[in-house]
């Protein structure tokens, strides 16, 4: 299936690498399950081999020096596979690590072999949609819509189309939903047979277990979570998502604000080498929010986004203009935001859409408040049986539960 004409080549880069640290075939085939005929065969051409010990392997050889790049080596042994077990691991592989221009290939490889399997078919089309939603060619609306008309094909691909779709309720700041179909996705990878499509699919679902603990206010399971994750460094889309568990764990405590936004700044980081750049974005909102919040000091004229541009007018007592801004945000988004509400009632002192907003975020079991700090939106309704009162069923009805 290749067309790249590269002249590097998988087995010769592999070879000269396990000659300069003096290791024989025969010590990787043992150390990794492999008869040592296979590893020979996979060095001279052939991708007959397992995927997930080829790759362990080449993570092995890899401690050896910090020049040898796992990532490099991988993409030279996935760019000739024909194997159709390898190049479903290869695309779950291209897409944790968002290598979308191999991942794109192994999709049009799998389209030319559509007539002999639905399966292949299905399986490239929910990829493709992954390009597709992170190279922004498409919203995430109509993503999830196309995703959920890709009928599954194989266990496999029916657990990928779920993950994917927590993705929207995430987005969509879905938590109670995200976490009921959370239960029956574990059981379903715990049976998957493929090791490693098993264990990433399990890393994906690690993420929204993170969100669910973050949300949920247990701060210390989603931070040894995430740093469980990023000892993993499965790929740079779960080290980014882990980095941001581990803002949203310090947002709370005003004394951590400032680790909190160095955080997102990292995620910002990885985020923007992977070219994700409208997720960049989103944390870019998010740590203006922060600082807004937070009484740090933004010249108006340094705000990129709309929501936060209101707010800081709201602050400054141009609340007319702020307003204005709001309703034109709920308009265009075709929504109403809880983080609106509040920033409403901040403008007219009106506690109703502190109720609204505190509301909304109970119903979706959001313990994070939208990143409000729990204290202060708490205490604009302390003196009314309003926010305070709602809260405090809420916590009777949790404490019953």
């Amino acid at each position: 299936m290749s067309t790249n004409t590269s002249t590097l080549d998988f087995g010769t880069e592999f070879q000269k690498l396990i000659r300069k640290y003096g290791i024989t075939q025969k010590k990787l085939s043992e150390q990794f399950g492999m008869k040592q005929s296979t590893l020979s065969r996979v060095l001279k051409g052939s991708r007959g081999g397992d995927f997930e010990k080829i790759y362990k392997i080449v993570k092995y050889v890899a401690t050896l020096s910090p020049k040898i790049k796992v990532e490099k080596l991988m993409l030279l042994y996935i760019r000739d596979l024909t194997n159709y077990d390898n190049v479903k691991v290869a695309m779950e592989y291209c897409d944790t690590h968002n290598f979308l221009g191999q991942l794109q290939k192994l999709c049009e490889y799998f389209w030319s072999k559509a007539k002999e399997s639905n399966e292949l078919k299905a399986w490239a089309d929910l990829y493709n949609l992954s390009i597709q939603r992170k190279l922004g060619k498409i919203s995430l609306t109509d993503w999830y819509n196309k995703l959920m008309e890709i009928e599954p094909s194989c266990k496999e691909s029916e657990i990928y189309r779920s993950l994917r779709a927590l993705e929207h309720l995430n987005q969509e700041q879905n938590y109670r939903e995200i976490s009921d179909n959370m239960k029956m996705l574990q059981e379903n990878i715990s049976h998957v047979e493929n090791t490693y499509i098993r264990f990433s699919f399990g890393i994906r679902l690690g993420e929204f277990l993170q969100a669910i603990y973050v949300r949920s206010g247990k701060f210390d399971e989603a931070e040894e979570l995430a740093l469980q994750t990023l000892g993993f460094s499965i790929g740079k889309g779960f080290d980014a998502f882990a980095t941001i568990t581990l803002a949203e764990r310090n947002i709370q405590d005003k004394s951590k604000i400032d680790i909190a936004i160095q955080h997102f700044e990292k995620a910002i980081e990885i985020y923007e080498e992977m070219n994700r750049l409208s997720v960049a974005s989103l944390f870019v909102k998010r740590i203006e929010l922060i600082k807004l919040l937070h009484s740090v000091d933004i010249p108006l004229e340094d705000i990129k986004h709309k929501q936060n541009i209101a707010f800081k007018h709201i602050l400054d007592g141009n609340t007319a203009h702020g307003m204005k801004l709001l309703d034109e945000l709920d308009i265009e988004e075709g929504k109403q935001e809880a983080i609106r509400d509040f920033m409403r009632g901040k403008a007219t002192g009106d506690r109703g859409f502190y109720w609204k907003a505190l509301s909304t975020f109970m119903k979706r079991n959001d313990r994070l408040y939208g990143y409000f700090p729990m204290k202060e939106l708490l205490k604009l309704g302390e003196h009314e049986n309003g926010v305070l009162g709602l809260y405090n069923i809420y916590e009777t009805e949790r404490g019953e539960q």
